[in-house]
């Protein structure tokens, strides 16, 4: 949810707006973001899965790198091309490590001398360990708390080498797959396995954790409320390394409808990686690079009143725009006149269009450049006294500004959509009146030219305030072309830039009140 993008408010638009602080409160919060990033040639037509970051290796599992078998997986590492941005190529990343069953999922310890990894036998998965000593890594041993009757698999060290986390089915799993941990003593025993809980397990599949330097648990889960088949999600570990939130889903592009797991992040660099099997990838699973930004939302509160009496006005539509006239959320004021958005980031720019049949239509902008939980304003609305006699051009009661077109050009622009807005609040305001658009050139190019642009540019100043709900009926309208100028600029005539302006126009006149 994020968009970009002083005077701390500026104001547009008909009406008076008075400006009151401490009105508009905000409070901050931080999300984020993830971009997928071109990766390289390493993923083949078969299995590339389970990254991992060591040092300035990629290490990774892949069944399609092997010159022979293609059924099982082994363990190979990558090099960042530095002026590429991107990964080359693979090479196995230590014999000792390889067997003729299939190495997949690295944890390191933070010294980088310790590995953790999953081997896979006749269908059972186990964790096994190696140390490096003068840049050598040991023959692996299994850990003492695996069992031949079930699988522990996927492990996943914490910041402080303290803790295995992993995923099993053993006796007392709650579901199908659970995330599990066992504490790693100062000798390097292992505590009896403990099941992380309902917080993170589920009646299904809990696989592929993950703990970032920052103490965030990532898994897989293809249970919890996600995009389809295994998400990934995201929960913090409090101090005590137990959970302390809620679990939430990353969300697109990291998940996907298809399979999403073995998710890494390195929190300095927010570089990250994970694996999925989803459409369009060279291979049946593929690592996707992503790189991380944190978003700061601020949620936005504020009232709406009436200009002369104060008082509050109930029953307003309260509409939240971006920089390009996008609408990113509406909410009506309540019986106290309060309204809130929870669309607007830190150090942005936005306009808040409000409209009520009794009103007149107002439009404020609104930065949070450098806004703190206690800034803000009150809008104030000048109630909508205006008359108009059959025949007034709507275009001048309402004091619009020219609704311009590019050269040549006959869609809408976002500064002009801002001058159709209020024709639409006036109209919504008096839902009896009907219009009557006249679209006008100014002499130069030929007529024919002008006749034809100006009924374009009629057309889609017509679809327009039919899209944003003013019923077709409520509406006529034709192009004239160069055919009525306001002045004496006509064919041939030599005129000023802003004599021609002048014939530029849009009309809006009143057929029925």
């Amino acid at each position: 949810m994020k968009l970009h993008k002083s005077n701390l408010l500026v104001f547009l638009l008909i009406g008076s707006v008075l400006v009151a602080q401490n009105q508009i409160n905000t409070t901050t919060q931080t999300s984020s973001k993830y971009t997928l990033e071109e990766i390289g040639l390493i993923n083949t037509e078969h299995k590339d899965h389970a990254p991992m970051l060591y040092g300035d290796k990629l290490i990774f599992a892949s069944s399609g790198h092997s010159k022979d078998d293609k059924t099982s997986s082994n363990l190979y590492q990558s090099s960042l091309e530095k002026n590429l941005g991107y990964y080359i190529s693979a090479s196995p990343f230590a014999d000792k490590l390889k067997s003729k069953d299939s190495e997949s999922t690295t944890t390191f310890s933070t010294d980088g001398n310790t590995v953790y990894f999953t081997r896979r036998h006749s269908g059972i998965s186990s964790i096994f360990k190696a140390t490096k000593k003068n840049g050598k890594w040991s023959r692996p041993k299994e850990l003492s708390i695996t069992n031949k009757k079930y699988s522990i698999e996927h492990p996943a060290l914490n910041a402080d080498n303290t803790r295995l986390y992993f995923a099993s089915d053993m006796p007392g799993t709650i579901g199908l797959s659970d995330i599990w941990y066992v504490e790693i003593s100062e000798k390097g025993t292992y505590s009896t396995p403990i099941n992380m809980g309902k917080e993170v397990n589920t009646a299904g599949v809990e696989t592929y954790p993950f703990v970032s330097s920052t103490g965030d648990l990532y898994f897989a889960s293809d249970t919890h409320p996600g995009l389809g088949g295994l998400d990934v999600f995201v929960i913090a570990l409090g101090n005590n390394n137990n959970a302390t939130t809620d679990s939430s889903n990353l969300g697109a592009p990291i998940n996907s409808s298809f399979d999403d797991f073995s998710f890494v992040i390195n929190e300095d660099t927010h570089i990250g990686f994970f694996a999925s099997n989803r459409n369009k990838g060279r291979g049946e699973e593929d690592i996707y690079k992503f790189s991380k930004s944190d978003i700061c939302w601020i949620a936005t509160h504020g009232v709406i009143l009436e200009r002369n009496s104060s008082k509050s006005i109930a029953g307003a539509q309260v509409q939240l725009l971006d920089d390009s006239n996008t609408l990113l959320e509406t909410v009506v004021s309540d019986g106290s006149g309060n309204y809130n958005f929870t669309q607007t980031q830190c150090d942005s720019s936005y306009k808040i269009r409000v409209t009520q049949s009794d009103y007149r239509n107002t439009t404020i902008t609104l930065t949070t450049k450098d806004a703190s939980d206690n800034f803000g304003t009150s809008i104030y609305l000048e109630p909508n006294q205006k008359d108009v006699q059959l025949g007034d051009d709507l275009a001048q009661v309402l004091a619009l500004n020219a609704i311009s077109f590019g050269v040549d050009r006959f869609n809408i622009q976002p500064e002009a959509a801002v001058e159709l807005d209020k024709v639409i609040a006036f109209m919504n305001a008096n839902p009896s009146i009907k219009i009557d658009v006249r679209s006008h050139t100014d002499s130069r190019s030929r007529d024919s030219y002008n006749q034809q642009l100006s009924n374009k540019r009629n057309s889609s100043t017509i679809a327009y305030l039919i899209e944003k709900g003013i019923n077709r009926r409520r509406i006529t309208g034709k192009g004239y072309g160069e055919s009525q100028p306001l002045n004496r600029c006509s064919n041939g005539v030599k005129c000023s830039e802003e004599e021609h302006q002048r014939n530029r126009r849009s009309e809006f006149i009143v057929v029925k009140k």
